[in-house]
């Protein structure tokens, strides 16, 4: 029971570490994210459309951005693209969208303009929290892979690294990004619009590629390769 205790009191502190920005133009809708979210113990602030938002960027960077799609004045994807615009810190904030639709040409629109996650109105909030923890988690594993690429690593390891990544195909460094991150095979199945038994088929093949008994050695490797230039290796054809 004290170790329950000790572990919700672990999940609260790491929360209040994080910073929400949720923007939502229906007031009632907006007040009842900003309450549940604070409730759980999330550090929030809210606006009422991309324009507001964008002047509580200015204030305070947030680590995380909850927004509804369709808003008057700038709307859930002009506020993405104007903030990945500005690049940096502020261009990396991850963003969960919410939305009326779940059909897979909006999500896969927004996909590829740079949206994180989806969630399809109403609002599930454990789904919401779940999905802003889940985040926040691969943010902390990019930063720890960023940390530990810059040292520790011998020349001749990354270059030897560097020259088994130049061995994989476009799609297998697609997936072993994908991996490096933590993510699941159907997490990244529906990231890169595959079938969760081709992604399994990726992982195969690449593994074979990288020679990697498992899948910890293929990250190692990633790892002494250096993650920031996997897209400028040059894929083998197939």
């Amino acid at each position: 029971m004290t170790g329950e205790r000790l572990s919700d009191e672990d999940d609260l502190a790491g929360r209040r570490n994080l910073r929400v920005l949720c923007v939502e133009d229906e007031p009632e809708i907006l007040a009842d994210i900003v309450d549940e979210l604070r409730h759980a113990g999330f550090d929030v602030s809210g606006a009422r459309n991309g324009e507001e938002a964008l002047r509580l960027f200015d204030e305070t960077l947030p680590d995380m951005v909850v927004s509804d799609i369709q808003m008057p004045i700038l709307d859930g994807m002009g506020l993405l693209r104007a903030v990945r615009e500005r690049g940096g810190a502020a261009g990396a904030v991850p963003f969960i969208m919410l939305t009326a639709y779940g059909d897979n040409p909006h999500m896969i629109e927004g996909r590829q303009a740079g949206v994180d996650d989806y969630l399809v109105k109403p609002i599930d909030f454990d789904l919401l929290i779940a999905a802003i923890e889940s985040r926040a988690a691969n943010c902390d594993r990019r930063e720890e892979l960023s940390r530990r690429q810059g040292g520790g690593v011998s020349p001749e390891e990354r270059k030897a690294a560097r020259a088994r990544i130049a061995l994989l195909t476009k799609r297998e460094r697609e997936v072993l990004e994908q991996l490096t991150l933590g993510r699941a095979n159907k997490v990244i199945a529906y990231e890169l619009g595959l079938s969760i038994r081709t992604i399994e088929l990726y992982r195969a093949s690449l593994m074979r590629a990288l020679g990697a008994r498992s899948l910890a050695d293929a990250l190692k490797i990633a790892v002494a390769a250096g993650m920031a230039d996997l897209k400028a290796s040059a894929p083998r054809i197939v």
